[in-house]
């Protein structure tokens, strides 16, 4: 019996020791996993970080700025600090690794960290090794096609709502503030042509927002300023021809205030509209080839189910200021808005040669100017520029594939139900602003 009692417990310490044994391999496992999983997300964070530097360092290249401290700027917006924690940046120029080593046309960015484990610390493995590496070319230009302008805007560009956004062009937003960019809502961008979606600030991404491929978000770039800011402005002409309030008819000024008898419906000719132009309720309007001077507030207004057309035009918004206007109280200093519904049938396609060739609406650069709503309906064409410098946009709606459209304003916002792909510009509208294909891609 005695020896039976010794034999059981014999049994029992094996089984003891076996169990232990197999719990602390158990836990070594659990250990491993949770390590490993914690190693991939670091990795894919260090990758973000990788291509934003890239990208801020071959942006610095083509604008003059400090390649190093801007590829390390573009990195610590994504979560990697040079000299903190371990983290080391190396910026490049030329590359030193891969396809393009001694290439000067393309920058690289490695990002090194030996990040501490957890659980594998029983395994004697005390860090783990997090490695990065992305290139960048400085002169495979895309075509910029969203400018948000404002640098101490927070955010100057806003994507939100329930949105599918096809960019294959660039897209910045110039504001040095954090967010400079945010991505939420159930927006959903997908980005081709190895464009970006680049900030001067951080981007941030939150609420089910999305963008396709993750690594085509960059933060730190430099600013490219206003693209268009050599472009002249109309000069204001007391003898311009001005609509005189007579069926539509254009005649030599003195232009008086008529906005509030213009007719909401038929053929508009190009010229002087003191106060703007309405089209409401359910008429429909075509514009001849020209350039559209609208004078003073409300500017234009587009509120109709009807069908608008018009080819080889520009929109003008500014205040009366040198262009004869009388009866408009207040209205020197005074700049129209845009306002357009998504009932209307738009298609509108700006001149593609001459001083505006591109520009559908410019706003005056050197006035303030009040907030403007663009609803493409469905149906619509807009092909050409938004330009308002000193106004915030709102953009919604709808936009043709196979059209072209850029977008620059103070602040940008994507809102409530968008389907857009901005992708393509005819040759005449970017040899004629040759500053719009000035954007670097990631190479890899």
């Amino acid at each position: 019996m005695k020896r039976r009692h010794q034999e059981d417990r014999g049994r029992r310490g094996v089984i003891l020791l076996m169990v232990t044994g197999m719990i602390f391999v158990l836990m070594a496992f659990v250990g491993l996993a949770f390590d490993v999983g914690y190693l991939q997300w670091q990795r894919r964070r260090a990758q973000n970080a990788a291509d934003g530097a890239a990208m801020s360092g071959a942006w610095a290249v083509r604008t003059g700025g400090d390649m190093v401290v801007k590829g390390r700027q573009g990195s610590a917006l994504n979560g990697f600090t040079h000299a903190v924690n371990g983290i080391d940046v190396t910026i490049n120029h030329p590359p030193t690794l891969g396809a393009y080593v001694g290439n000067n046309n393309y920058v690289e960015a490695i990002v090194n960290q030996d990040a501490p484990s957890f659980f594998t610390r029983f395994l004697s493995w005390n860090s783990l090794p997090v490695r990065a590496r992305a290139v960048a070319n400085t002169i495979a230009f895309d075509t910029a096609c969203v400018f948000a302008l404002d640098t101490n805007a927070r955010p100057a560009l806003t994507f939100s709502g329930t949105s599918n956004l096809s960019f294959g062009c660039g897209v910045v937003s110039e504001s040095t503030r954090d967010p400079a960019t945010t991505i939420s809502g159930n927006t959903n961008i997908t980005v081709t042509n190895g464009a970006t979606i680049g900030s001067v600030g951080q981007t941030v991404t939150n609420g089910g927002g999305s963008v396709t491929p993750s690594g085509s978000v960059a933060s730190g770039l430099n600013s490219p300023g206003d693209p268009l800011s050599a472009l002249a402005m109309p000069t204001p002409d007391i003898a311009a021809n001005c609509y005189q309030g007579t069926s539509l008819g254009m005649a030599a000024g003195p232009c008086a205030d008529h906005s509030s008898e213009l007719p909401t419906g038929g053929s508009y000719q190009p010229g002087v509209y003191c106060g703007g132009i309405s089209i409401n309720g359910s008429d429909s309007a075509s514009f001849a080839p020209g350039l559209y001077i609208l004078a003073g507030r409300p500017g234009l207004t587009i509120n109709t189910s009807g069908t608008i057309t018009g080819n080889g035009i520009t929109f003008y918004l500014t205040d009366t200021t040198g262009w004869n206007c009388t009866g408009l109280n207040g209205s020197n200093g005074d700049v129209g808005s845009v306002t357009m519904n998504g009932q209307a049938v738009i298609t509108w396609e700006a001149p593609l040669t001459g001083t505006y060739a591109g520009m559908l609406i410019f706003s005056n650069r050197a006035l303030p100017a009040p907030h403007s709503d663009i609803n493409g309906g469905a149906n619509s064409t807009l092909n050409g520029v938004f330009y308002f410098p000193n106004s915030d946009l709102s953009f919604s709606g709808n936009s043709s594939a196979d059209g072209y459209m850029m977008i620059l304003a103070k602040t940008v916002s994507f809102t409530g139900t968008t389907t857009m792909t901005l992708n393509n510009f005819p040759t005449a509208f970017a040899n004629n602003n040759p500053t719009f294909k000035k954007w670097v891609t990631l190479a890899e």
